[in-house]
């Protein structure tokens, strides 16, 4: 890999030069003394990763990051700044950098930052790699014998491609649960034959004859999406492929895009290779500040209306998914970075945040989201210092650890009792807050998560019932049929088919 380091001040660039000759064997080092230089540079030799101080003569590190992150968003950064404050790692931040490093550097924390970043790149790499193979893989292997001499013309040939993806990458739903719609498609295509070719249960391939009227037929791709989003969530892409592009380099170019440029819970349109200006989220972090006042004061009582207020601005702006992704991860970070002098690990569970942004992958709602970001918000408190709570700021953590101790033999006494307060009083409080009694809400969730067994194809109720907290399968199958009106034996086997997809 190719990594700049750029820094301003001579003796600090012949100290990080001499570090960073540790990775000579396997990597190109490239050092600059100012930005200017090293964005010239660019432009000939892309860098992987870009190690720049802050404060510099002429181009800053904000203004390099900045225009590297213009030159590709894949380009990693660390920024080396004296300036330990909020606004610095706010701006930081929305820029995409990887981490920070405090100067002078501590040489066993430039290593360990750049030695995990290093691996993130390669990971990613990989990932990319064999995405892209297996995509191509799979749609080769799923076609017929005549539609396989015919995608070996292809390359020859210029046509039209269309890339449908169901609701999200890694939803669960497939499209074998949608009615046939594949005949509509065929009738405003018109009498040309073309081409469907399964990726996966969410993904499919049209290839269409290409027309001389490249609008028109856009118009008609169009009337197909409205089409298929009265039936559930679609994201369509199209591009047209020349006779010089090779299939696979096509199947490949149109899949980036639609990696950056899918809408989260709205239908999207995607024309390959066009430019989406992404949306200012600048005004979302007035609710960030709230959100570490909040956790800063121990009120955490007051985290979820402000989140929910967030959730509602998030809505309107129409956020690709991957700008509303690196905006939660953002979020989470510069909370941490906020709040760190409180936090009792510093480095607050990256990976175990890394692995629950990825969950977003498998969301179609927004209400999904505010779950998400109530979560990383109570994880960050879960993790500050302890502080005297009032009750009332006590009931997210009680809502937070019946998620993860419903399967347990719980009670609300026993909470009162490890926080030292009065149960009457927190009973109140729950109530007010949450509409429901605490047993009421710790019946919702146990049934809510026996329905989502029972939908992963678990056959026993019994056993389902010891899953979520109920030891007599008689009392569960009770108490199942009072929350739902069936019995958990009707419920799993209910036609999947008449449940709502979205």
């Amino acid at each position: 890999m190719n990594i700049y380091v750029v820094e301003d001040e001579y003796w600090a660039l012949m100290e990080l030069e001499a570090l960073m000759r540790r990775y000579e064997t396997e990597h190109q080092i490239y050092c600059f003394g100012n930005g200017d230089d090293a964005y010239e540079a660019m432009k000939s030799i892309r860098p992987e990763l870009v190690i720049t101080d802050i404060t510099m003569p002429g181009m800053d590190g904000l203004e390099l990051v900045a225009k590297v992150k213009e030159l590709s968003a894949d380009i990693e950064c660390v920024l080396l700044t004296v300036h330990d404050t909020f606004d610095y790692a706010k701006q930081g931040i929305h820029l995409g950098v990887a981490d920070y490093l405090l100067k002078p550097i501590n040489k066993d924390t430039l290593f360990e930052t750049i030695d995990w970043i290093l691996q993130v790149i390669e990971e990613k790499h990989s990932e990319r790699e064999a995405l892209q193979n297996w995509s191509l893989t799979q749609l080769l292997s799923n076609a017929t014998e005549k539609e396989n001499e015919q995608l070996a013309l292809f390359d020859q040939q210029s046509f039209d491609m269309l890339y449908l993806l169901l609701g999200n990458w890694e939803a669960s739903h497939s499209w074998s649960d949608i009615d046939d719609y594949t005949e509509e498609i065929k009738q405003l295509l018109g009498p040309d034959e073309v081409w469907f070719l399964p990726i996966d249960q969410r993904r499919k391939v049209i290839l269409i004859p290409s027309q001389s009227d490249a609008d028109k037929q856009i118009d008609i791709y169009r009337k197909i999406h409205s089409k298929l989003n009265q039936k559930c969530l679609v994201h369509i892409g199209y591009l047209f492929k020349t006779a010089e592009e090779k299939l696979r380099h096509a199947f490949d170019r149109l899949h980036r895009s639609m990696e950056q440029s899918i809408l989260f819970g709205h239908a999207s349109f995607v024309i390959c290779d066009s430019v989406k200006k992404e949306v200012d989220v600048q005004a979302l972090w007035n609710y960030v500040r709230l959100m570490e006042n909040a956790l800063s004061n121990g009120e955490f009582g007051s985290l979820k209306p402000i989140i929910s207020k967030l959730m509602c601005e998030i809505e309107k702006k129409h956020l690709t998914q991957r700008q509303l992704v690196r905006l939660l991860w953002d979020m989470y970070y510069a909370i941490s970075y906020k709040l760190e002098n409180r936090l009792i690990n510093e480095k607050t569970r990256i990976k175990d945040m890394e692995e629950k942004l990825a969950q977003m992958y498998t969301f179609l709602t927004f209400h999904e989201v505010e779950g998400l970001i109530n979560q990383l918000v109570l994880y960050i408190a879960e993790d500050l210092k302890p502080l005297n709570l009032a009750p009332k700021h006590l009931i997210p953590i009680v809502e937070k650890w019946v998620t993860t101790d419903y399967a347990k033999n719980i009670t609300f006494q026993q909470f009162a009792d490890e926080h030292h307060v009065s149960l009457s009083y927190l009973s109140r409080e729950f109530k007010e807050q949450t509409g429901v009694t605490f047993s009421e809400y710790l019946t919702q969730y146990r049934i809510k998560k026996a329905k989502e067994f029972l939908d992963s194809g678990l056959q026993r109720t019994a056993e389902v019932g010891e899953m979520v907290g109920y030891q007599d399968p008689k009392h569960f199958r009770t108490v199942f049929k009072k929350v739902t009106g069936i019995t958990p034996t009707e419920y799993r086997r209910g036609d999947c088919k008449n449940r709502p997809l979205l």
